[in-house]
């Protein structure tokens, strides 16, 4: 399903009902192996945030996205039950948290290459809506191979390279 972008996470919703959380699509791969590590704490505080609610488990070893638990009744939800992933080109909701982003816009032009390289490994596009779990969707999940190919000089490529392997 393709759809225009939308403003901001939690005061966008996809038809009517979900929110809706703009992600780059190479932060669908940071998400899979975040534990807590970041740039800043409001960086850290806003990952936290958004893998809470797409039911990435940052505090365990395993990517735990393909459907969400809601905490109270250990039964396991589809992504499209809590949320949706728009995949943005250019700031996400995560970036305004970045200390390479200055007035949404990135410093770096590494992350609009990251962009590319999932775009071409997922074969997703920009501004498609994802309302199922990332496996179910057909996105590839977290293996070194994945990391090799689509982010090798980022910053935390040796964090995750470490959290893919003891997975």
């Amino acid at each position: 399903m393709v759809t225009a972008p939308f403003s901001r996470t939690h005061d966008s919703m996809a038809e009517g009902r979900h929110p809706v959380v703009r992600l780059r699509p190479h932060h669908l791969l940071c998400l899979q192996n975040f534990r807590g590590n970041g740039y800043s704490p409001a960086f850290i505080g806003k990952m936290t945030e958004i893998s809470g609610l797409l039911g990435f488990s940052s505090a365990s070893s395993k990517f735990s996205g393909i459907s969400s638990e809601k905490p109270d009744s250990g039964v396991k939800k589809p992504l499209s039950d809590l949320c949706c992933i728009l995949l943005t080109e250019g700031s996400d909701d995560l970036c305004e948290y970045c200390p390479n982003c200055t007035e949404g816009q990135c410093s770096s032009k590494k992350p609009a290459l990251y962009d590319q390289l999932v775009l071409q490994a997922s074969g997703y596009k920009y501004d498609q809506l994802l309302t199922e779990g990332l496996e179910t969707a057909g996105f590839p999940l977290m293996s070194p191979e994945l990391l090799e190919a689509c982010c090798p000089d980022c910053q935390w490529f040796s964090l995750c390279m470490e959290i893919c392997h003891n997975s």
